[in-house]
């Protein structure tokens, strides 16, 4: 199958890459749909924006980003185009550039009210009645479906699925590089034209040759400080909280009668536990919170207008982080005893991610390296001690437990 080529390259200014480069009108067509420019209206990191003020970037960047990583991937490498019929190149460029086209409010911030997936709503957008399940039809109608497989790991082909999701992806690879630039954090500066340069593809899988580990290593302490330093900050991780408060005090006082001055159309079904159909979840982005905060302030109830105010002008709760229990009751005491509700003044929670995880060799998420002499290939954590050490750690900050309180 053929799929129609531009007659002339288009480009995207990056300030990552330089440029995106575009090649085939199917991907122009889907960036041009109102589910890809929705994406405009999401911002990449949630609360984490409160506390790095140039991280102003968008799920559509980043969207971009990844599609490009993917298609320097299949530029780069011949191993890995050859293990590609025409038609799978075209399903990696479209699953990396619509891998986070399902993507809730306010970065990850929202899914623990959403009673459905990220992934699932990625796969309804693309199966279902919409702008990219037209454009991914006319160019072939199975198109959407096994676009979808991808994204959900039941694509027969192991390597598209690689690339899209694995440990070593395209979309952590951007995430890793445009979150690091656009917080002013230094922690994601990496040799990519290297890395590009060092992947393969053996026995239906993606390998990276040995020349390539500590560039690897690079990345994963990358990810490594990332969540440390930058995505589990304690100010970005209150102020979400303080989001997640002011959402719960709207779905109480709804459950209890209270009769509010404004509509609050897209929050109501989420109130009974529903899923929100694909033409409501698609107008619902940064900026509808942001209205619903504004409203919020002007009801009534002394504690939803309080705390929509906290978010609206960055008055941010305390934090301290938690070695005992005892020293969390006495902090739910304490904001007893100030007078505060603790249903939405106190939280207590952990911070955890994992960002190096042992598979075994035989396991497509393992990350598999050929060594050069022998051309065995062996996991990336028998190789690299750096890895050994972060794979053992179930935690990426051992001040994981924090409570977050008035």
């Amino acid at each position: 199958m053929k799929f129609k080529k531009l007659a002339r390259t288009e480009v995207f200014r990056d300030p990552v890459y330089g440029y995106v480069y575009v090649d085939y009108q199917i991907i122009v067509d889907l960036i041009n749909t109102k589910e890809m420019q929705r994406m405009k209206r999401i911002h990449q990191l949630g609360g984490t924006l409160q506390v790095f003020s140039t991280a102003e970037h968008s799920r559509f960047t980043h969207s971009l980003g990844t599609y490009e990583i993917a298609r320097r991937i299949l530029e780069s490498s011949q191993e890995v185009r050859s293990s590609l019929s025409e038609e799978e190149v075209i399903i990696t460029l479209c699953a990396a550039l619509l891998d986070d086209i399902g993507h809730g409010q306010l970065s990850h911030a929202f899914e623990m009210i959403h009673r459905i997936k990220l992934e699932d709503y990625c796969c309804l957008i693309i199966t279902g009645d919409t702008e990219v399940n037209r454009v991914l039809k006319m160019a072939d109608k199975n198109l959407p479906a096994k676009i979808a497989q991808v994204i959900n790991h039941t694509y027969p082909n192991p390597i598209p699925v690689q690339l899209i999701s694995s440990q070593l992806d395209v979309d952590r690879l951007d995430f890793l590089l445009r979150d690091a630039y656009f917080t002013g954090t230094p922690y994601g500066h990496i040799d990519l034209d290297r890395l590009l340069r060092g992947i393969t593809a053996i026995e239906g899988r993606l390998v990276f040759k040995e020349n390539n580990v500590s560039n690897i290593e690079n990345i994963i302490l990358g990810r490594y400080h990332m969540y440390t330093q930058v995505y589990f900050h304690p100010e970005a991780y209150c102020y979400e909280v303080l989001v997640m408060s002011t959402l719960k005090r709207y779905f109480d006082l709804l459950k209890s009668g209270y009769q509010f001055k404004h509509p609050y159309t897209y929050l109501e079904p989420l109130a009974s536990g529903e899923v929100l159909d694909l033409k409501t979840y698609i107008t619902f982005d940064d900026g509808v919170i942001g209205y619903y905060m504004h409203t919020f302030s002007e009801e009534d109830d002394p504690i939803l207008a309080d705390l929509s105010e906290r978010v609206l002008n960055r008055h941010n709760l305390k934090y301290k982080y938690i070695k005992t229990e005892k020293e969390v009751a006495a902090i739910k005491q304490s904001v007893i005893q100030k007078g505060y509700d603790p249903a939405y003044y106190f939280h207590y929670g952990e911070l955890s991610q994992q960002v190096y995880k042992k598979y075994g060799r035989n396991d497509v998420n393992a990350i598999l390296i050929k060594k050069k002499e022998s051309g065995e290939l062996v996991e990336l954590n028998k190789i690299s001690p750096i890895v050994k050490v972060i794979a053992a750690k179930d935690v990426t900050n051992a001040n994981s437990k924090i409570v977050v309180y008035i």
